[in-house]
């Protein structure tokens, strides 16, 4: 407390001290009311300010604590007691402009009514002096001549100056007139105490004369004794009212000089106020000035400027200090803005990489179906060309197990005459030993032997040209067979190209599923980091949930195109197997004919024995034919000619028998050949039927691959439209400056983003990654900037250290999913992946975290309670409350980045919550009856049924979603508590639910 207050107080109290006496001896009350009204308020402001001063003063001289500006600062409780803010001001301020302006015309009014009362008073006061000496006079006049007239005259008198001595003493009314009937009476006004005196005075004389007057009037009167009276009371009388009169008029006099001085105070009052109201207005104007300045930058997106608010007590400060935390949380939430749209932006930037990726793929997709339709109609020709040569190889098989059917028949008729040659060389050498007694008969043999030897010649002929035939026929059914056999294996040679069309067409597909999944994943990240964003990352929001949409759609589509690729390679391997099925058949076909060739030439070289043998059977014939004549002389030779023939001929029989095996082998061997065209006749129609399959699984999947060729077209179409959102987002950004900016948080995204994208593609094998660079967590783009610039801006956080700690977890998986993949465990390298993306999400959220650090962000809920949702219930207003913190943990979940994870954990107790409220109002309106159950039944279902559809669209991955529920939410919650609940409160209330 200021030393000099007390002094200085006492001091003031007492210079106007007088002023406050005066006032208060005012007679005239409204007047006098206001006076002392505007008396103590100016007094007050007069002593607070000079007690200001004086404390501003003595801190000065004491070199007390230094203020603002002026070098002094003045007690903070006092100023806090002299602070009127701006409400208070203008009301006082017009109050006393009011009340000085109706001061004046009081004055003016209560100068002229006491103007007029006092002008009356004395005007009366003065009458009763002459009607004093008028009342001796009449009175002497009467003594002179006693008559009713001179008598009416006195007592008129006398009643007139009794009444208006009563009217002066009381405040009473008085008669203008003489006139006891028609008196015009007038009002006098109230005497103070020292005229009351000397009124009191003139009454004391009057008194005794007033008596003898009224009994002069009613009785006879001792005339000499009221004559003395009159005599000795005159002049006492006269002259105390003449005293009287004086007073009064120095009274008026004085009354005027107060109204004089008082109207001086009143207009030295209004310039005070004035003065004051223009100090207050000057206070005001340059608080506002000062205030427009800043939001002059402000309004320019400067948002790093702040309003001054010293005085919290101060309207305009705190108006100030609440512009201040607007433009806190708008400097917050364009921060935010920047960091999410950096982070989409980001994300956009390897979108654009994916969609050259997309593009490319979805080019060479296209034509590795191409490729792969025209292998396939290759396979057709040739499967085709195949069938037609096992055809022609039918017909030569039939020709070959015909010829060897007619060389086997004519073998046999050939065995059947060497037979009988043999046993017709027996007869002849039996018989030779007669031949010098039959010489007919032996010629007779002879002949039967030129006949039989002529038969067997013409066998052997024919037997010859049917083996050669069959011969020839072998040859043409072996080349064949090779034909066959090379356009098997070109059949072979195609299969093997459409499966490795369709396993390079699977590649495809998988590097396009690679990409579906990255875009999912980018799109995942753009809505998660849009919803952070807040209203600002809506449109990005709609944007990313297309996009996801279209990787939803190509990963359908490739999901269908690997299906009718694995049918096309299941297909292709089944013809693989057929048509080496055919191959090992042809080759048998092919190795039948070379044993069918061997054996023919086995028969034809046993033939050509049995030729040999035969000519020296006829040779030995005509020998034996030659020599008839000389039989006599060599019996013995003919006898030995004899033996050799049978031995000829038995060898004959047994070649001839060999033959026939032979011949029966090679019809067999035939037939066994023609089952083994017939089954490849089968096995190529089973291909065929198998390449018209598959040619219709190309062609599906080629119209999958013009699917997923549109959806590319229309996903480069929606990067366009997100390249083009988040450069108007980045020209609107440009507009404010926050005057904080960290490090340029999009590159460092990018680069991360750019290195998990090298990852993805070395997982599904698009790219190599060696495991060292993957394991290198300094030499990757966010490595360089970790340890490089940021350790020296952030090396001291804490949460520095622990992103680096994460970072290096990201190489550490990185690194195992590279080894999983070139040890060729490609299926666990795709679940650690789940782990490196989880590694991300935590890597992002504190890269902003320290993107934010030593800025204020403002916590604020995004529903408060307010006593307007209190249904009455305590119980019910807790559930409420409760749901409200579900609502606002969503909020500051998806505000903080938290993660689909997060976001699904708090919504899920949101809807098991809303179950366990909707249970317990029901109850509650049940047991006590109440009449609305079934309405608030039925809304509550409905609500549920929302919630759930909201619910299966957040699972589902809808970009938009996230903020659409909160929306939700938000109005739910609050138009049904004031909406339905509200109809309740006075039931439950008036069951004692409380």
């Amino acid at each position: 407390m200021c030393p000099v207050k007390p002094f200085l107080t006492y001091r003031i109290q007492h210079k106007y001290g007088r002023i406050a006496v005066w006032l208060e001896q005012s007679t005239f009350q409204p007047a006098r009311f206001a006076l002392v009204t505007v008396y103590h308020f100016v007094i007050l402001r007069i002593k607070l300010y000079h007690a200001q001063f004086a404390c501003l003063l003595a801190n000065a001289i004491g070199d007390r604590q230094p203020g603002r500006g002026t070098g002094l600062n003045p007690d903070p409780i006092l100023w806090e007691s002299i602070t009127v803010n701006i409400k208070k001001t203008l009301v006082l301020t017009n109050g006393l402009l009011a009340a000085t302006i109706a001061l004046i015309l009081g004055i003016i009014l209560w100068t002229t009514a006491e103007q007029q009362s006092d002008s009356v008073t004395i005007n009366m006061a003065g009458r009763q002096r002459m009607l004093s000496q008028k009342i001796a006079k009449e009175f002497g006049l009467y003594l002179a001549n006693p008559n009713q007239t001179e008598k009416s005259l006195l007592l008129t008198s006398v009643w007139a100056f009794d009444t208006t001595l009563h009217a002066l003493l009381t405040g009473g009314q008085a008669p203008t007139k003489l006139d006891r009937n028609t008196p015009a009476l007038v009002q006098i006004g109230h005497p103070n105490d020292e005229i009351l005196t000397k009124l009191k005075a003139v009454q004391a004389l009057w008194q005794p004369l007033a008596q003898q007057f009224k009994a002069l009037e009613s009785n006879p009167t001792d005339l000499n004794g009221l004559a003395k009276l009159v005599t000795t009371q005159n002049m006492p009388l006269l002259k105390e009212m003449n005293s009287a009169v004086t007073m009064m008029q120095n009274q008026a006099e004085g009354k005027v000089s107060r109204i004089i001085n008082t109207a001086l105070f009143g207009a030295l009052l209004g310039l005070v106020i004035f003065a004051l109201a223009l100090y207050q207005t000057r206070l005001l104007s340059q608080r506002l000035k000062r205030a427009f300045g800043t939001l002059e930058h402000i309004s320019r997106g400067s948002l790093d400027h702040q309003l001054s608010a010293d005085d919290p007590t101060h309207e305009v400060d705190q108006i100030a200090e609440k512009i201040n935390i607007i433009v806190n949380q708008l400097s917050t939430s364009t921060q935010l803005v920047i960091l999410q749209s950096d982070s989409v932006a980001a994300c956009a930037n390897e979108l654009l990489k994916l969609r050259d990726m997309l593009n490319d793929d979805s080019e060479m997709t296209s034509k590795a179906m191409a490729a792969a339709s025209e292998k396939l109609s290759e396979l057709e020709q040739a499967i085709v060309s195949i069938q037609d040569k096992i055809g022609d190889a039918t017909h030569s098989i039939e020709n070959i197990a015909d010829s060897s059917t007619y060389l086997s028949s004519g073998i046999t008729t050939m065995a059947s005459a060497a037979e009988q040659a043999s046993q017709n060389v027996s007869t002849m050498a039996a018989a030779a030993e007669e031949m010098t007694s039959n010489l007919s008969a032996v010629n007779s043999s002879i002949q039967n032997v030129n006949q039989a030897t002529g038969k067997i010649g013409g066998s052997l002929d024919e037997m010859i040209s049917t083996l050669e035939d069959v011969r020839q026929r072998c040859v043409v059914a072996s080349h064949k067979s090779q034909q066959a056999n090379q356009h098997i294996h070109s059949t072979l040679k195609v299969m093997n190209e459409l499966s490795n069309s369709a396993n390079e067409i699977d590649r495809f597909v998988d590097l396009i599923n690679n990409i579906a999944e990255q875009t999912n994943m980018l799109a995942l990240n753009a809505s998660i980091e849009a919803a952070g964003a807040g209203e600002s990352g809506k449109g990005f929001a709609v944007v990313a949930n297309e996009v996801k949409e279209l990787a939803h759609q190509t990963s359908e589509v490739t999901t269908l195109i690997s299906g009718q690729i694995r049918i096309i390679q299941d297909h292709s391997k089944n013809a693989q197997q057929a048509t080496e099925g055919v191959s090992e058949i042809v080759t048998a076909i092919n190795q039948a004919n070379d044993e069918i060739t061997y054996a023919v030439d086995d028969q034809n070289h046993a033939i050509h024995e049995i030729s040999s043998s035969f000519n020296a059977v006829v040779q030995a014939s005509q020998e034996v034919t030659r020599n008839v004549d000389e039989l006599y002389q060599a019996a013995n030779e003919v006898s030995r000619a004899a033996l050799d023939a049978a031995s000829g001929t038995n060898e004959i029989a047994l070649s001839a028998n060999a033959s026939a095996d032979s011949a029966q082998k090679v019809s067999e061997n035939a037939q066994m050949v023609h089952q083994l065209v017939q089954a490849i006749f089968t096995e190529t129609s089973t291909t065929i039927a198998a390449a018209e399959v598959t040619e219709k699984s190309i062609q599906t999947a080629s119209q999958r691959a013009t699917y997923i060729s549109g959806t590319v077209h229309n996903f480069v179409i929606l990067i366009d439209v997100l390249q083009a959102a988040m450069e108007a987002l980045r020209a609107a950004q440009a507009v404010y400056k926050t005057g904080h900016k960290s490090f340029d948080v999009r590159t460092i995204k990018e680069g991360h983003l750019a290195w998990l994208r090298e990852l993805e593609q070395a997982v599904h094998g698009r790219s190599v990654l060696d495991a060292k660079e993957a394991a290198n967590y300094r030499g990757c783009d966010f490595g360089l900037w970790y340890y490089g610039d940021g350790q020296q801006r952030y090396g001291n956080e804490a949460l520095f250290v622990e992103l680096g700690t994460v970072h290096q977890k990201v190489h550490e998986a990185a690194f195992e999913v590279v080894n999983l993949v070139q040890s060729g465990s490609v299926e666990q390298a795709y679940k650690s992946m789940d782990r490196f993306k989880q590694l991300r999400k935590e890597l992002f959220i504190l890269l902003d975290g320290i993107y934010f650090s030593g800025l204020t962000i403002n916590d604020q809920k995004m529903i408060d309670w307010e006593d307007a949702l209190d249904v009455g219930v305590k119980v019910l207003n807790a559930d409420h409350l409760k749901l409200m913190n579900y609502i606002n943990d969503l909020h500051a979940a998806m505000r903080d980045g938290k993660g689909k994870d997060k976001l699904a954990t708090i919504l899920a107790g949101l809807i098991e919550f809303t179950h366990t409220h909707f249970a317990r109002e029901e109850g509650l309106m049940k047991k006590h009856g109440y009449d609305r159950y079934a309405q608030q039944k039925e809304e509550h279902v409905n609500l549920i049924a929302q919630l759930g559809e909201k619910k299966k669209q957040f699972d589902e991955g809808s970009a938009t979603v996230a903020l659409d529920l909160l929306a939700f939410l938000q109005n739910w919650l609050i138009d049904h508590i004031k909406g339905e609940d509200m109809r309740y409160k006075t039931f439950f209330q008036s069951k004692g639910e409380l």
